[in-house]
């Protein structure tokens, strides 16, 4: 397995694709992600721990940031009731030469956008809030089921 981190160097930039309605979009200035298994602690008798639960898979909730024409044609791809259609987001990076990772954010939904507009020479953003139903970190199902 190729090391996060090439001749000291860790990845540096990714490349952001969005696929909506078979139209892919990019044009993605970041991207945040996360999720969890929640357990629970077992206790019987006694100081220790009994057991725990397997827990269940809880995905966060990506936040996405993009070039504010990028937010226009994902939206546009989606159509009326942009809010209710499903996407998958793939998130991918490597270095020259070595194998590309490939993360993908499976059946997300746009839940919030939020428009800033200021004056100065950066393009316009869109910072978008997604609910997903899964995450497949470079393939691999977080909890295999």
């Amino acid at each position: 397995m190729a090391s996060a981190v090439v001749n000291g160097i860790p990845y540096d930039w990714s490349g952001i694709e969005i696929d909506a309605n078979n139209k892919i979009v990019q044009g993605a200035v970041s991207i945040s992600y996360d999720h969890e298994v929640l357990v629970e602690i077992l206790m019987a008798a006694g100081k220790n721990p009994f057991g725990r639960t397997d827990g269940v898979y809880k995905p966060g909730q990506p936040e996405l940031e993009l070039y504010e024409s990028s937010y226009t044609e994902l939206i546009v791809a989606l159509g009326a009731g942009y809010m209710m259609k499903k996407f998958q987001v793939s998130v991918a990076y490597a270095h020259p030469g070595d194998p590309t990772r490939t993360d993908e954010l499976i059946d997300c939904r746009i839940v919030k956008d939020a428009h800033s507009h200021k004056q100065g020479p950066n393009g316009v953003t869109c910072k978008v809030t997604l609910s997903m139903m899964r995450a497949k970190i470079n393939g691999i199902d977080p909890v295999n089921t």
